[in-house]
């Protein structure tokens, strides 16, 4: 007799709770056992019987599979990371006499399986499995985790619970101050974070820092001839304080219309004055006669920092800014370029797209691709989905998707795109008026196979590049993100390619 999996379940060699776990079999409604489309399932044992049926063996697991779609994942026991103190031999067997599989050199990493037999322990190096004395393996350190800050954005407040009805402020944060942050909840839009050594929860934090509010510009003003100052605005005080000389420069604060005063400041201390104005009334001089500027050339090109667009039509890359100029070559509708300079002729801009370099009119560029695609994981250039790309009409490398993270969670090919304080490597495709819209639906179709409690862990979304430019990229749903922050290893480096 066979039923699926109800829940999650470890395999044990022994009926005892005890024994070493052999396996960990998923819940077939996982995210692993979803995206594989498999059933899983184990000798049923009845609840009269639990103390005299035979253990379950992993041979006696059974997985259903369709063609071209590889078994639910089982997922390995969590691993120690250790490493060799001297050049060790990864035996066959937990003995001296067994066959050697190879040589592991000294501070080599190996993962520990959990495997023991005496002192020797079941470890993998590489792509190998085998054994080896723990006399010469020293339990390497984890590294501290990296801390998290987040900004407020504004003044605003802090709450005890991340709930949105709770409307208690319990404390303030200033706009521009930082703070450690723990988690994000998309459903009440409320970042967990650290303030006087407590965690609280907020909603006007970012991982950016906010621009500093700019200094107020000091203004001044210039009396327009001798005369006095006074210690309030009223018209009807008379009592002197002071005076100013024609020509001195003040600092102004404001001006009282009806008394017709100014509040300037003099030797340090603001007092009230009837004889200052925003103008210097020093002798006029008589003009001078400047030199005409030598003309500008025809095009002056402002160098700025390159930023990414896409071509709304079918245009002529140009070798100067202006239609009257030779056609380099013919960049397609859809296709990205890179701006390089601003011409200073009726809006062109100087690009380079591929190999060459040109002018184009800056009318016809667009921010956002139609169908431009950002893809991070198995979908890139060489990995093991590339072929799903399809006919595209062009492809950019070397790529970063800007303001996100990348998290690998259940299999080492399964990358996860979140929100996020760095950037992610990809590669943008883009495709053509002709099969755009059927590319999207298709890959829309691909990646929302993956699901995690029949909830979809992608969607397409707007992401935008590092340089300005926007893309379709299939990021995680709020469940999806959630799932991947809790429960997925952060690539560091945001590069599928070096994921561990």
């Amino acid at each position: 007799m066979t039923a699926p999996i109800s829940s999650w379940v470890n395999v044990r060699n022994n009926i005892a709770a005890a024994v070493a776990i052999l396996v960990l079999l998923p819940l077939t409604s996982s995210p692993a056992a979803a995206h594989a489309s498999s059933l899983m399932t184990v000798q049923s044992v009845p609840k009269s019987n639990t103390h005299s049926v035979s253990p379950i063996r992993v041979s006696d697991v059974k997985l259903a599979k369709k063609p071209g779609i590889p078994h639910a994942v089982v997922l390995p026991m969590a691993q120690s990371i250790t490493k060799t103190t001297a050049n060790l031999n990864l035996r066959q067997k937990a003995a001296t006499s067994s066959k050697s599989l190879g040589i592991m050199k000294k501070g080599s990493t190996v993962k520990l399986t959990g495997r023991k037999s005496g002192k020797w322990v079941q470890l993998r190096f590489g792509t190998k499995t085998g054994w080896a004395s723990s006399d010469y393996l020293k339990t390497a350190k984890a590294p501290a985790p990296k801390i998290q800050y987040r900004y407020a954005q504004r003044n605003g407040n802090i709450y005890k619970s991340a709930s949105k009805n709770d409307k208690k402020a319990i404390g303030t944060l200033t706009k521009g101050t930082r703070v450690e942050w723990r988690t994000w909840d998309s459903g009440n839009r409320r970042d967990e974070v650290k303030v006087n050594g407590k965690w609280v929860w907020t909603d006007i934090t970012a991982p950016n820092k906010p621009a500093a509010t700019p200094v107020p510009k000091i203004q001044y003003r210039y009396a327009q001839r001798n005369g006095n100052i006074y210690k309030s605005a009223s018209k009807n005080d008379k009592k002197a304080i002071g005076t100013l000389t024609k020509g001195t420069r003040v600092e102004w604060r404001t001006w009282d219309s009806g008394n017709r005063r100014d509040e300037v400041k003099v030797n340090g201390k603001w007092v009230w004055t009837d004889i200052t104005a925003p103008n210097n009334p020093a002798a006029t001089k008589p003009a001078e006669t400047k030199p005409k500027p030598a003309p500008k050339p025809a095009n002056q090109d402002k160098d700025v920092a390159d930023y990414g667009r896409f071509v709304t039509a079918n245009l002529n890359l140009r070798q100067g800014p202006g239609t009257q100029h030779k056609s380099l070559t013919r960049v397609p509708l859809g296709n990205k370029v890179t701006v390089t300079h601003h011409a200073s002729v009726n809006g062109w801009v100087k690009v380079r797209h591929g190999s060459q370099s040109g002018y184009l009119s800056g009318a016809y560029l667009n921010k956002a691709g139609q169908h431009s695609v950002a893809v991070y994981g198995t979908l890139r250039t060489g990995q093991s989905a590339y072929s799903v790309m399809g006919k595209f009409q062009q492809k950019t490398v070397n790529q970063r998707i800007a303001e996100s993270s990348l998290y690998q969670l259940w299999n080492r090919n399964w990358t996860f795109l979140t929100s996020g304080p760095k950037t992610v490597v990809a590669e943008q495709f883009q495709y053509g008026a002709s099969n755009g819209a059927s590319m999207m639906k298709r890959l829309d179709i691909y990646e929302g196979q993956l699901k995690y409690k029949g909830k979809n862990m992608y969607s397409r979304q707007r992401v935008t590049m590092a340089d300005g430019s926007v893309s379709w990229a299939y990021k995680t749903t709020p469940t999806g993100e959630k799932v991947a922050k809790s429960s997925g290893n952060l690539v560091s480096s945001g590069d599928f390619l070096k994921r561990s």
